[in-house]
C-alpha cells in the first residue's frame, strides 16, 4: 500500500467529516459528479436513496445541520484504508468510527455513533455507506466535546 494512497483515503475521510461539520465547500472538491449514498437507518422525511450528486448530500447535510443546535462530528481514531476493493482498479475504501454531538430539545447533550465508509476514485467518494445509532461506541466523549 503506498503511503501517498493511504493518507489521502485519511484526508479523504477528514475532509468528509469537516463537510458534515458545515464546510459544504468541501463537497465539491471530495465528491464524485455521479455518486450514490446509503443510511443504514432509514429517513422518514429524505430519499436518501435518490442521492445521486454533490448537490444532493449538500442539501441534506445543510437540512440537517439546521435541526441540530451546535452539531459537530468527530473521526474516532485513525481511518482504515483498503486498495483491494470490489469497485474495481483504481477504485479504494476508506472506513472510521466517528461521533457526533449535538443539543437537543431544552439544550440537553445527545451523543451519536456511526461508521462511514467511503469507496473513492481518483480522490473523489463515489459510494457511501453510513450506519448511525445512537448508542455511543466511540471511545471519546462525544458529550464532553459541546463544552470543549
Amino acid at each position: 500500500m503506498s503511503a501517498d494512497t493511504r493518507e489521502s483515503g485519511i484526508e479523504l475521510f477528514r475532509q468528509w467529516t469537516g463537510m458534515w461539520n458545515g464546510d459544504l465547500t468541501i463537497a465539491d472538491r471530495i465528491l464524485a459528479p455521479a455518486l450514490r449514498v446509503r443510511f443504514g437507518n432509514a429517513l422518514p422525511t429524505v430519499d436518501s436513496d435518490a442521492f445521486g450528486t454533490p448537490e444532493d448530500v449538500k442539501g441534506f447535510v445543510k437540512l440537517f445541520r439546521d435541526s441540530h443546535t451546535d452539531l459537530r462530528y468527530f473521526v474516532e481514531g485513525t481511518p482504515v484504508v483498503e486498495l483491494a476493493s470490489p469497485g474495481g482498479p483504481g477504485t479504494h475504501q476508506v472506513v472510521s468510527r466517528w461521533y457526533s454531538a449535538y443539543r437537543g430539545p431544552g439544550g440537553k447533550p445527545v451523543a451519536n455513533s456511526g461508521i462511514d465508509q467511503l469507496a473513492f476514485r481518483d480522490g473523489l467518494i463515489t459510494e457511501v455507506w453510513s450506519v448511525t445509532g445512537n448508542r455511543t461506541f466511540a471511545t471519546v466523549g462525544a458529550v464532553g466535546a459541546l463544552n470543549g
